[in-house]
This record gives structure tokens, C-alpha cells and sequence, in this order.
């Protein structure tokens, strides 16, 4: 074919213009998925115990263990603690027996300790002496503020935790009781103070031989002599260690009394203020 007959076939061409479908195509309608309703959050309302114990942790008075410096707070004592330590004291029929394992146990649940500090073997008897009027910190006795009475700092060098004593070639440590040690005396007072092998009841003089034995045994630590070492503490039952103390001479009775006279007559001076002496009884807390 030609050129000029191409061209010319082009131009007689006809073109048609596309059609395009308007109609607007509706699509399926959307299957809409329930919503769900989120439960509000429920507020969980601190109980009562809760919010009491923050309340006397806000109240607590910041001590320092005497035999350890560490820093701890002590909160105040409730009035059901009190009743707690009276009952015991009337329970008991030592009366100064129930009221020091009461004060102990308070203590031991008011004590807010930050670090790793295992109360029952490192806070001794010294401490709870020194210790307790902190229950009462904010508070006065015959109007004299107990803050008063505890002004003045423990000097180890002046009234120590423990002591050797020399008998010839033998040497006895005393120490001041660890709060487990003390429950422990304590315990085994309490049981059998009750009822003797008749079980009938122990008359005055049984209950003084007990509580004397037990007094002593609970200061002795440990007894060296030329043949070896014997640690009442650690591998003896309160009835091995009772027994031990009866063999013992008196003078080594007389030098555990001596010992703790000196710590008692400390501890006075530590809590006096103006002529007057905190007491380490059931006064402190009317």
C-alpha cells in the first residue's frame, strides 16, 4: 500500500470515545462488632490494719541499739498492747517475769528495722532496757517529757556486753542475753513453774531455786578451761545448760550478779533526768 492511502485510511478512521459507568456501586454493608463495655477499675480500699500501722510507722521515734549503733525506728505502743503486757504480768506468777516478756514481745513486733537485721539474735537484754521507753517517746511521765530521759549515748567502754571471768585456769564469759536466749529461759520457766512432779503447784522456795538457776545460766556464754571449749549457747538444751550451772561454784554465781549490778546501775544512770529514773516496770506505762 501506498503511503498516501495509510494516511488517508487514518484519518477516515472513526474513533469512539470509551464509556464509562457512572452508577455508583453500593458495597455490602459493614457488619458492625458489639463494643465492649470495660468494667471501670475498681479502687482496692486499704483496710483498716493498713492504715493504722502507716499511722504509727508515722509515728515512730528514730533509736540506736546500744550494743550494735545501727539506727532503728520504734512505733509507740497501743493500748492493746499494754492490756497484752498487764495480762501477762498477772498471768505469771513472777510478776516481773511476765511483765519483761511482754515488753520483749512488743518490742520485737513495734522494732521498724531497714536492713538485714536478725533481731532475735543480735538485740540483747541491755538493748530492751534502753529501748523500751522509746515505746513511749512522745509521751511524759509526771509531766517530764520521756524525750528527756533519753539524752545521753551508750559508752561500750563504760558498761560492757560482755566479760570473762578468771577461776584459776578456767574462764567464763558472761554476756548479755540475746532475745532468743532470754525466750528461751523464759519458755522453760513459764512450763515449769507450774506444777511440780506431784503436780501441785511449786511453793515459794522451788520457784526461787528455779528462777536463781535460770538467771544465772541465761548471762553464761561459754566456759573454757585447760581441756577444751564448751559453748552452752550453741549445743545446749536449756536442761543440759541448767544442769552445768548447778555444778559451777558459787563464786562464779557471784560474779555473773556482779556483772549485771554494774549494767543495771548504768543503764539507771543512762535514764535519769533531773534526780528522776525511768523504771523498767509496769509505772512506766500508767
Amino acid at each position: 500500500m501506498e503511503p498516501d492511502t495509510i494516511h488517508s485510511t487514518i484519518e477516515d478512521a472513526q474513533f469512539e470515545p470509551p464509556s464509562f459507568d457512572n452508577t455508583v456501586q453500593e458495597l455490602p454493608p459493614v457488619r458492625q462488632q458489639p463494643i465492649k463495655q470495660v468494667p471501670p477499675v475498681r479502687q482496692v480500699q486499704p483496710s483498716s490494719e493498713s492504715i493504722l500501722n502507716t499511722f504509727l510507722s508515722e509515728l515512730a521515734a528514730t533509736a540506736v541499739i546500744p550494743t550494735t549503733s545501727q539506727t532503728v525506728k520504734v512505733k509507740p505502743i497501743t493500748i492493746k498492747q499494754i492490756k497484752d503486757v498487764v495480762d501477762n504480768s498477772i498471768a505469771t506468777p513472777y510478776f516481773d517475769v511476765g511483765f519483761k516478756r511482754g515488753v520483749t514481745q512488743v518490742l520485737k513486733e513495734n522494732l521498724i528495722i531497714d536492713t538485714d537485721l536478725n533481731a532475735l539474735d543480735t538485740i540483747t537484754e541491755l538493748d530492751v532496757q534502753l529501748l523500751f521507753p522509746y515505746l513511749r517517746y512522745d509521751g511524759t511521765i509526771e509531766e517530764v517529757p520521756v524525750s528527756n530521759y533519753l539524752t545521753k549515748s551508750f559508752d561500750s567502754t563504760i558498761a560492757t556486753v560482755s566479760e570473762d571471768l578468771q577461776f584459776k585456769d578456767i574462764v567464763i564469759r558472761v554476756k548479755s542475753p540475746s532475745l532468743r536466749l532470754l525466750q528461751q529461759h523464759e519458755d522453760y520457766l513459764l512450763k515449769n513453774i507450774k506444777l511440780n512432779d506431784k503436780k501441785e503447784l511449786l511453793n515459794e522456795k522451788e520457784l526461787s531455786t528455779i528462777y536463781f538457776l535460770i538467771d544465772i545460766s541465761k548471762y553464761i556464754d561459754s566456759i573454757k578451761t585447760s581441756s577444751g571449749n564448751v559453748e552452752l549457747l550453741k549445743s545446749c538444751s536449756i536442761e543440759e545448760r541448767l544442769k552445768i550451772v548447778e555444778q559451777l561454784p558459787y563464786q562464779v554465781a557471784n560474779g555473773i550478779i556482779d556483772f549485771n549490778r554494774r549494767i543495771e546501775e548504768y543503764i539507771n544512770d543512762l535514764l535519769t533526768f533531773d534526780e528522776k529514773t525511768l523504771s523498767f516496770d509496769m509505772s512506766f506505762f500508767e
